[in-house]
């Protein structure tokens, strides 16, 4: 049985879904895709933190999946906001402009209520 690649926790109302694996790319993006999509039912509007602090390597198909589960997530009234983003996989969102879509912070998920989750995003 493969290692799980979400670790997911409860911190103020806020669902934390940290990553276990360094590298994000094609060879994982699978398991992530089955372990979110049983996580999902229960989310039930709560507002998600994906925390990137161990995440040193972001491919294409990941960011690809960001945008997926983020308009999931707002359609099934949820807010999400991925954290704890390091320089380089942060300068990833950035260069892609992603950053427009989706909500991306430096800060650690545990400062997530110091900044408002907006319930959608910047255009």
């Amino acid at each position: 049985m493969a290692a799980q690649l979400l670790q997911v926790e409860s911190s103020n109302g806020v669902v934390v879904v940290r990553f276990t694996d360094e590298v994000l790319d094609e060879t994982n993006v699978r398991a992530m895709r089955e372990e979110f999509g049983a996580l999902a039912g229960s989310l039930a509007g709560r507002p998600v933190c994906f925390d990137l602090g161990n995440v040193t390597f972001l491919s294409s198909t990941w960011l690809g999946q960001f945008v997926a589960i983020q308009k999931g997530l707002r359609a099934a009234g949820n807010r999400a906001v991925v954290c704890n983003v390091g320089a380089e996989v942060y300068g990833v969102f950035t260069t892609t402009r992603l950053t427009r879509l989706l909500n991306v912070h430096p800060a650690p998920c545990a400062e997530v209520d110091a900044f408002p989750i907006p319930e959608t995003p910047a255009r």
